[in-house]
């Protein structure tokens, strides 16, 4: 099987919408790609956007994203996946990325490495102090400030089987965050330490564009992907200019190819777990 996109998505009809949205624009623009949707209800989408639509079993989500995604590995079949948050949209060919991340058993993106909390540009779940006593690290182990919108993941793996096996053993609680997300430990916290314990020095590959720029438009965005990030309120990266342009360029696309796009992506962000 060739590379492949993986979504993830259960809970609210904006999580739903939002993996249609992407489908659509992966169609659009990136049309070498097929996307395989993973759903807690497979009836919420149009199943003709996608290569395969399988069930979500609920007891995979129940305790929130951050456990879904520690287990992500183990739900996958066997092959290189693209694994993408659904609240994410394609606005160019991802062929020459893929070829790129082929090159790796495991990468995610990451802003900044080191071995303190001034060294990462984006770690808001927790210290790297916080991170070395939980998971019994030396002060020497290095941290990446991962952003785990997208994970590119080879299975089988020994790297990517290890990171997420180790995911998933940690024992945090809410007293070790700096920040209460939704109510389950963040999985950027879980990948970070994970990564970190293991000594994964994480290729640098950028995919996503977070709308923190000045400029509302397309044409500067060197990025493949446009990411969603946060509830658009505390927890927010993407502007709110930069949503109305998104949002007018997912109307464009629905009314080009004669669809009915009733769904905007403000509704998408009221339902995003962090919101709940």
């Amino acid at each position: 099987m060739a590379p492949a996109i993986a979504v993830f998505c259960y809970g609210k009809r904006g999580y739903y919408m939002a993996a249609m949205n992407l489908a659509l624009t992966v169609r659009e623009n990136s049309p070498g790609v097929q996307v395989v949707l993973f759903a807690g209800d497979p009836s919420q989408v149009d199943h003709t956007l996608f290569a395969a639509v399988h069930h979500l079993d609920a007891r995979h989500y129940t305790n929130g994203p951050g456990t879904l995604k520690a287990s992500i590995y183990d739900l996958l079949p066997e092959g290189e996946w693209l694994v993408m948050d659904a609240d994410m949209l394609v606005i160019k060919d991802l062929s020459p990325y893929i070829a790129e991340l082929r090159r790796h058993d495991f990468a995610m993106e990451y802003m900044g490495k080191g071995t303190t909390d001034a060294d990462l540009k984006y770690s808001p779940w927790a210290t790297t102090a916080t991170m070395r006593r939980v998971a019994g690290l030396p002060d020497s182990a290095i941290f990446h400030g991962v952003q785990s919108s997208w994970m590119w993941i080879r299975k089988p793996s020994q790297v990517a089987a290890d990171i997420f096996t180790k995911a998933k053993g940690y024992r945090y609680t809410f007293m070790d965050l700096k920040e209460q997300w939704g109510h389950d430990i963040p999985d950027e916290l879980r990948f970070a330490t994970a990564i970190a314990d293991l000594k994964v020095d994480l290729p640098d590959i950028k995919l996503s564009f977070y709308g923190g720029r000045t400029s509302y438009g397309f044409s500067g965005i060197q990025e493949p992907v446009l990411c969603l990030y946060g509830d658009g309120r505390r927890h927010r990266l993407v502007t709110p200019s930069w949503l109305a342009t998104y949002d007018k360029y997912l109307r464009d696309l629905y009314r080009r190819i004669g669809r009915v796009y009733a769904y905007s992506l403000h509704r998408v962000m009221q339902d995003k777990y962090v919101n709940r």
